[in-house]
């Protein structure tokens, strides 16, 4: 099971996440900074590169120039995120029919998976009364 704790910071859009013993503090929002929906798009994107360069290397394909550049669109009547995309850059050297098979298996990333079928939340909230 994967957890992460996500905590507040003492100054306002500050926060600090920790997975096991990697710890990542970052400011919001402020000065180009990541927003939320960016660390959705980081997960996804370094989830389908490494797929996809797991494969590859495996079948000795070049790797270098492997990159993914990702997208998506703020729906505020909705208030959520729409319709997310994605460009799988190969780089060079990649024969055509290897190029359809790497398309399907960086669909298989767990993240992308997890994406498409829709993931329930459940919130707990704990608070004390005063």
């Amino acid at each position: 099971m994967a957890n992460v704790l996500v905590q507040r910071g003492e100054v306002e859009n500050q926060y600090t996440a920790t997975a096991g013993s990697f710890q990542m503090a970052y400011t919001a929002g402020q000065d180009n900074r990541p927003n939320s929906i960016d660390f959705l798009l980081f997960s996804l994107g370094s989830c389908i590169v490494g797929t996809v360069s797991h494969y590859m290397k495996r079948k000795e394909l070049p790797t270098e120039g492997l990159a993914i550049r990702l997208a998506c669109e703020l729906d505020e009547k909705a208030n959520r995120y729409g319709d997310i995309s994605a460009t799988l850059d190969l780089g060079d050297g990649i024969p055509t029919k290897q190029v359809t098979i790497i398309s399907n298996i960086a669909k298989t990333c767990r993240i992308h998976r997890t994406l498409e079928h829709k993931p329930s939340v459940k919130l707990e909230v704990n608070g004390s009364e005063e």
